[in-house]
């Protein structure tokens, strides 16, 4: 992203990014978020940030990357999420694992606030193909549906 205008790319904690430099100048945008998981307390400190920056730039689009390595897990970040109020996330998976086995990656999801109309068919669209070819055993599955509507 050298040179282009457009792109901002920080190395730095995000969660300070996310504090320094929103809201941005331009009225769209999009913001990737990609944490470790590393802490214990991963999972709380997202939901968190995404909170606040949703506060500071509620027209912002974010894309929040989180592994899928049990569905008990999933299940209870996306209640972290959902309980901050945060309106229209969209909720999209691709696991080539069952997602019962903690010790185990079993595949990636995204949580997309604000997405850019007709994504979600973009996204059910390849999803399934991407599954065919990742997942030759036939292990996992996709999903794309809303975890809180607009």
């Amino acid at each position: 992203f050298a040179g282009d205008a457009q792109v901002g790319v920080h190395l730095q904690d995000a969660y300070q990014g996310l504090k320094a430099f929103l809201p941005p100048k331009e009225k769209r945008g999009l913001v990737l978020i990609d944490p470790p998981y590393e802490r214990k307390d991963e999972y709380e400190r997202v939901a968190e940030g995404l909170h606040l920056a949703c506060k500071r730039w509620p027209t912002g689009v974010y894309a929040l990357w989180y592994p899928v390595l049990s569905r008990s897990l999933v299940t209870r970040f996306h209640s972290l999420i959902t309980a901050t109020g945060i309106r229209k996330i969209l909720c999209a998976e691709l696991c080539i694992e069952d997602d019962t086995d903690r010790a185990r990656f079993g595949g990636s999801g995204m949580l997309i606030v604000n997405p850019p109309w007709g994504l979600q068919e973009e996204i059910a669209a390849v999803l399934p193909w991407l599954w065919e070819c990742l997942a030759p055993e036939g292990r996992g599955g996709t999903r794309i549906d809303w975890l809180v509507q607009e």
